[in-house]
């Protein structure tokens, strides 16, 4: 029986939510990402054009949107995803773009050129966001209670057998080499053989 370390926890943790959560952060990404084509081809369609012409692309001074916030009246929130496997809540309203780069991970755009003066991409649809709150508050409660799982358990095969669909993020045992018991006057009379000196 082998006993369900802490880094077997933090493991199980991380690959189950990165499989259950990643996809759905990725969906979002791709709603701010289509958001914001939207906007550059309704504000800047000369832009969008010389942008696609690799003859003129060139001449234009472009960036990447590197912050995208959402607008909740008066509230704005940097969109983020988890580091899977941390126990963190979706990033608190900010007056600043920051976030805790252990726990988050910036939702950006870096597919899509945008005028370098147009700074950062701002998005109040209430749709998206509320797929976006809602995404947190299921990866925080589902990150809870695989905690608590799986601190109730202390031997790795029950936990594996309770819960095969699991078992499959456990990590390997490593498993000890066993070295030869040492003889001591064998290794004496071997290491005489080579001219060490014995007392």
């Amino acid at each position: 029986m082998a006993t369900l370390k802490n880094a077997d926890r933090d493991e199980v943790v991380r690959r189950a939510l990165s499989d259950a959560f990643a996809h759905r952060f990725t969906a979002i990404q791709k709603q701010l990402q289509d958001l914001l084509r939207d906007k550059l081809q309704k504000e800047h369609p000369e832009f969008v054009k010389l942008a696609k012409n690799p003859d003129t692309r060139r001449y234009l001074a472009t960036t990447n949107a590197r912050n995208i916030c959402f607008v909740d009246g008066e509230e704005t929130h940097i969109a983020a995803a988890p580091v899977y496997g941390q126990r963190t809540d979706m990033p608190e309203h900010c007056r600043y773009y920051s976030v805790e780069r252990e726990r988050h991970t910036l939702i950006q755009d870096s597919d899509t050129v945008i005028p370098c003066n147009m700074g950062d991409f701002k998005v109040s649809d209430r749709k998206v966001l509320k797929e976006y709150r809602k995404a947190w508050v299921d990866y925080v409660a589902a990150c809870d209670k695989l905690y608590a799982l799986l601190y109730s358990y202390t031997v790795r095969e029950k936990f594996a057998a309770d819960f095969p669909e699991f078992a499959k993020y456990l990590p390997a045992l490593t498993v000890k080499a066993k070295l030869p018991a040492v003889i001591v006057k064998d290794v004496r009379a071997e290491l005489s053989k080579f001219g060490i000196p014995q007392k």
